[in-house]
């Protein structure tokens, strides 16, 4: 596993930084719109609110600073270096303030690519909502593996902090709360698109 470039660095930093003022100036939107209805009071539509606000962000601002960004199996996103790509995916803090993302068994994160002329290391770009509705943490480390289970977890190596403060530093208490199991269907791949997802 390489470390991304200088420069590659610099454009995440932009997009991180980009991500937590978005959030800041528009965050509280997603509450507006969950109070709109009692219907909308679950934690599948803030979780589809608050994934729907990071990928406009992303879009734009991976454009603004020269980074690739796309679609990957349906609904998930991946910014793309030059020799890394960084799939975007919530993740949450466990009990000891290490990063968890949860992914289904059919994740093609743990896929290993084809050989080619120009390999491309697969990453993700992680974000932790902390509990005032703002981004508490954005990262990005190398996949490593999937720990299997249901759901099961990804394997990753030592995260690099994003934009400003060190990520789990203890800001954010994780939450009791069972996994959120709505973001694995952004990585399910062909399955989740038959079931319309």
């Amino acid at each position: 596993m390489s470390l991304p470039s200088d420069g590659e660095r610099r454009q995440l930093d932009e997009i991180a930084f980009d991500l937590r003022e978005e959030f800041e100036q528009r965050g509280y939107r997603v509450g507006v719109a969950l109070g709109a209805d009692p219907a909308f009071g679950s934690g599948d539509a803030r979780s589809a609110l608050e994934r729907d606000l990071v990928r406009e962000v992303l879009g734009r601002s991976s454009s603004r600073v020269g980074m690739g960004y796309r679609a990957v199996h349906g609904r998930g996103r991946e910014l793309v270096g030059e020799h890394h790509r960084y799939r975007v995916r919530r993740a949450r803090l466990d009990a000891a303030g290490s990063p968890i993302i949860t992914v289904s068994a059919e994740s093609s994160l743990g896929v290993e690519e084809e050989p080619s002329l120009f390999p491309s290391e697969s990453w993700v770009f992680g974000w932790i909502m902390g509990s005032d509705g703002l981004i508490a943490d954005l990262f990005v480390a190398p996949v490593l593996g999937i720990e299997p289970g249901s759901p099961g977890r990804l394997i990753l190596g030592h995260a690099l902090p994003l934009g400003s403060g060190s990520p789990f530093d203890g800001g954010f208490t994780p939450s009791d709360e069972d996994l959120d199991l709505g973001e694995d269907d952004e990585d399910t791949g062909d399955a989740a698109e038959g079931l319309g997802a």
